[in-house]
């Protein structure tokens, strides 16, 4: 009898070390540092490699308002990224050739940002989110009917879609308008016009922007390219001081 009643205490025992192991794994996962995928940690490193090997310049006649740059330097700075990170082969689209593609995405981006910094955070965005493709197909991860260079759900948003006269197709065929929507849509994000909070972190618009209902690691990765993107584009941004 004494013998059954240890090989039970025993048996207890070692589900319950199972159990904490267990535990304690799950909760390892829950706080350790999140990385990145190894695909986008590659496409990072050729990135940062390829953006020293490009050097930036300031675009003549640049003006300064106070420790400001002007717009043209902030669409320079955009166009010198995109052009870095599209293919060589990708041509352009819409009968537009590939400097003048680029060039509307950039200028769309500081036209519609309330400031550079948020053009550059946006641009973060819209690489991962399009690869700045206006028909880019959504990914698995992603609902089946987003559209546009920031993948917009028009269903999702029609009370900030409809009111700027955006339609699903302007999304996929317009770049202006689809850089515009999503523009609208991460705002009402960040800048709710309901409840007490008036204006949420830069964190919390970005990872309601990329649903909530995506898992943690997918949400810490969306965050950290689009962090990624806009701490190179603010250096770049800001090299003129040094000179």
């Amino acid at each position: 009898m004494e013998k059954k009643f240890y090989w039970a205490l025993n048996a207890l025992g070692m589900v319950a070390c199972a159990a904490t192991l267990l535990l304690l794994g799950v909760l390892w996962d829950q706080i350790r540092p999140q990385e990145l995928p190894k695909e986008m940690v590659v496409v990072n490193r050729l990135l940062e490699e390829r953006r020293k090997n490009r050097p930036f310049v300031l675009p003549k006649n640049t003006i300064k308002k106070g420790n400001l740059f002007t717009d043209n330097v902030a669409v320079e700075v955009l166009i010198n990224h995109i052009d870095g990170f599209m293919l060589k082969s990708f041509k352009g689209g819409l009968g537009m050739t590939r400097n003048a593609y680029i060039r509307a995405i950039a200028e769309a981006l500081v036209e519609h940002a309330k400031t550079h910094s948020e053009a550059f955070w946006l641009c973060g965005m819209m690489q991962s989110e399009s690869s700045f493709r206006l028909g880019a197909r959504p990914g698995k991860s992603t609902n089946s009917s987003a559209r546009g260079l920031l993948q917009v759900i028009t269903s999702w948003h029609e009370d900030v879609l409809n009111p700027a006269g955006i339609s699903k197709q302007d999304l996929a065929s317009d770049i202006n308008k689809s850089v515009l929507g999503g523009v609208l849509v991460f705002h009402k994000y960040r800048y709710p016009k309901r409840g007490k909070i008036r204006e949420r972190t830069l964190k919390d618009a970005t990872r309601r922007y990329r649903s909530l209902s995506a898992s943690e690691n997918e949400q810490t990765a969306y965050y950290n390219a689009a962090y990624a993107v806009y701490t190179k584009l603010m250096k770049d941004y800001k090299r003129g001081d040094n000179k």
